[in-house]
């Protein structure tokens, strides 16, 4: 498995030759000092609610599958499931739903949170049980924020956790914290910084938070 991470909420995840991408962002959400286009190849793409910082997909390439509900989806054998929750802390009336997405290949399982914002429900940590790969918003404001994210991970364990959604030099202007909010509540030995682009080739025995750094 190989993720790249675009920026945002938005990653290329190219597993046994399928490219799914996560939550792919209109550009110009961000103004003229925001990400980049993505332009990306993209054979399934997820969107966890329709805000166009998150269900964009004019800058993607070949022919894709759009999977903007919740459900259950096979493809290439990898299964994707897709559970309704929401976008605020008031039951959704701030901002709309969200949708988790969870993959798996039968041996790893990878979940997306989308823009959760608030803590997990019980149906959402039965449905996320397992889950190797965890990628998390962690900014806050729009979504959970550092210490949310923190108990989230800690509730389900994951083998890595990867944050999203957090402020860099292209969202400056946005109100949501640095990873360093998050990272600074683990022990430094757990945080690996990456670059853009890892490959999983294996997985840790501990929980590891690895931060990737936006290419667009």
């Amino acid at each position: 498995m190989n993720i790249m991470y675009l920026g945002h909420s938005c990653f290329q995840i190219d597993w046994n030759g399928l490219k799914i991408v996560t939550d792919p962002y209109n550009k110009d959400s961000f103004g003229p000092n925001g990400y980049g286009p993505q332009n990306v190849e993209a054979h399934i793409v997820t969107m966890s609610h329709h805000h166009d910082d998150h269900n964009y997909t004019g800058d993607l390439r070949g022919n894709f599958t759009v999977i903007d509900k919740p459900g259950h989806y096979t493809e290439n054998k990898i299964t994707i499931d897709g559970l309704m929750s929401v976008h605020d802390n008031q039951g959704g009336s701030q901002r709309g739903q969200n949708i988790i997405f969870k993959m798996t290949d039968g041996t790893i399982t990878l979940a997306h949170l989308g823009d959760l914002g608030r803590p997990l429900s019980e149906e959402e940590k039965e449905f996320l049980a397992g889950t190797n790969i965890l990628l998390v918003p962690v900014g806050g404001f729009f979504t959970i924020d550092a210490k949310e994210a923190f108990d989230v991970a800690q509730t389900l364990k994951p083998n890595v956790v990867i944050p999203m959604h957090y402020k860099v030099r292209q969202t400056q202007t946005w109100p949501i914290t640095g990873v360093e909010e998050f990272t600074n509540l683990w022990p430094s030995a757990n945080v690996k910084t990456q670059g853009s682009e890892i490959v999983v080739s294996e997985l840790p025995r501990d929980t590891e938070v690895w931060v990737l750094r936006p290419c667009r």
